[in-house]
Order: C-alpha cells, then sequence, then structure tokens
C-alpha cells in the first residue's frame, strides 16, 4: 500500500502533510474497529462517502480528493491536517458520556439527511461531486449507507469504551509519529516563508 515511514525532515512541498495524514491513517487502518470509525467520523464531518465500512484504499483516496478541494479554495493544509487529527482523537476520547453526546449530534445530523430532501440531494451532489462512480448509487443505496454509518454511531457501552481508550492511544503514538505539531509548525514556516535560493 503506501510507505509507512515518515520523512525524517519536513519541505514545506504542498500535499507534504496530506501523504503524512494518509500513511498515519493507513498504519492505522489495518484494525477494522479503526476503519470503520474513521470512515464514520470523516464522512460525516467531510462529506465523504462510507468507504470506510468497506474499502480503505477508496476511502484514502476520496479523502484526499476532498482535502485537496478543500485546499484549492483556500484552505490551509496544515489547519485541515491538524482539525482531521485532533477530531479523530476526540473521537476515541474513552469518556462514554462524552462520546455519546458527540454521536448523538452525529445521529441527528445524519437522520436530517434522510428527512430531508433537500439535505439528502446536496448530500448526494456532494458524493457524486467527490466521487462521480456514485452517481450510479441509488437513493436507497445511499440512505443505507447513511444508516450504517448511524448505526455505527450508536451510543457507546462498556466494551467499546474500553476499545475506544485503546483506539485512542494507538492513534495519539500514530499521529504524534506522523504529524507532530513539531513537525506542522515545520512545515508552515518552510511552505509559508520558503527559502529564496
Amino acid at each position: 500500500m503506501d510507505d509507512l515511514t515518515p520523512p525524517a525532515k519536513v519541505t514545506g512541498a504542498s500535499g507534504e502533510l496530506l501523504s503524512r495524514l494518509r500513511q498515519a491513517l493507513t498504519a492505522e487502518l489495518n484494525s477494522q474497529s479503526f476503519l470503520v470509525d474513521a470512515g464514520v467520523v470523516l464522512g460525516v464531518k467531510l462529506g465523504l462517502p462510507d468507504y470506510g465500512l468497506q474499502d480503505a484504499e477508496r476511502f484514502l483516496t476520496v479523502l484526499r480528493k476532498k482535502a485537496e478541494k478543500l485546499i484549492s479554495l483556500g484552505l490551509l493544509e496544515s489547519f485541515l491536517v491538524i482539525s482531521i487529527r485532533d477530531e479523530l482523537g476526540r473521537w476515541f476520547k474513552h469518556s462514554s458520556d462524552e462520546a455519546n453526546a458527540k454521536r448523538a449530534g452525529i445521529r441527528s445530523n445524519l437522520q436530517s439527511l434522510l428527512d430531508d430532501d433537500d439535505r439528502f440531494r446536496a448530500y448526494r451532489r456532494e458524493l457524486e461531486e467527490v466521487d462521480p462512480t456514485r452517481g450510479s448509487a441509488s437513493d436507497d443505496e445511499i440512505r443505507q449507507g447513511i444508516r450504517k454509518m448511524m448505526d455505527t454511531a450508536r451510543p457507546v457501552d462498556f466494551n467499546e469504551d474500553v476499545r475506544a481508550l485503546m483506539l485512542e492511544e494507538s492513534w495519539r503514538t500514530v499521529s504524534a509519529e506522523y504529524l507532530s505539531d513539531r513537525d506542522i509548525s515545520a512545515w508552515e514556516g518552510l511552505h509559508l516563508h520558503p527559502k529564496k535560493t
């Protein structure tokens, strides 16, 4: 799949942090549990299809395409990568009450996609934009994907709380290796203020 060895030093190149994000996600995607959760969280937050539930490689490709689109609209790459890194960390926080409140919000948002035809059509257009092959999916198939995401965002029980704690620790370790604050700050300095040669 990908080389999982992070570069020794950041260069400030466009797309570099997205590549590091992909490496971090790839390292964690060996865990099916992480794949499902990451797919739901990023699917809801970034308007991505539910590939995290099925196809890691496709999920990563669509995630990068969506990120590149946001960056082309003026969003700073480092801001986007930090937001994704930190949101995944928050998702895996082991506090059931906090996790259940977030999950209730996500379920509510997803339910509104099912209940509001205008929101559903806008969601469908967004899916087709980030992945044109989704155009052949029926409305029922897309609704089924939304329902799967809702099921994944159900309230956390004790066993899931323990699992989330393990995933949080694993994500914290991997993201510190590939996406440390120090490396991101160095990238920003090099990217925003390149040395003239």
